[in-house]
């Protein structure tokens, strides 16, 4: 695990849990019967009036196109964006910052997994 995060996002407010179902599928689906070793890095910086947060991994990856995939590859990629982890974070994103958060998944053309979460930046927890 790399960290690379900006002073002034360590103060800012997140939703609890969002970070852990990202990592936990880079681990269970990225760095499955891989050869060599895992790395995820855990980013955050402000891009405008936005908090940046990326989990990105160099585990094998899965091509947008799913024609590329493999049927295995297709269920499993249908499994990590549709359980319960990652469509579980982009829904309390959506419901907690009302359409103001965003939470994309690629897999970039180098290799692995590439998460980018969009949040408001807060310095202190707002209710709904």
């Amino acid at each position: 695990m790399e960290f690379d995060l900006q002073e002034e996002t360590l103060q800012l407010y997140i939703l609890k849990f969002i970070l852990q179902p990202i990592i936990e599928n880079s681990l269970f689906h990225g760095f499955q019967n891989m050869d060599f070793h895992g790395v995820i890095v855990l980013r955050s910086f402000i891009s405008g009036d936005k908090l940046v947060i990326e989990i990105e991994d160099n585990g094998r990856g899965f091509s947008t196109n799913p024609e590329q995939n493999s049927q295995a590859e297709q269920l499993d990629r249908k499994k990590m964006c549709t359980k319960i982890g990652l469509s579980n974070v982009r829904n309390r994103i959506n419901i907690h910052f009302k359409g103001e958060g965003n939470l994309s998944l690629e897999s970039p053309a180098k290799g692995g997994a590439l998460v980018r979460i969009e949040l408001p930046v807060l310095g202190e927890l707002q209710k709904v």
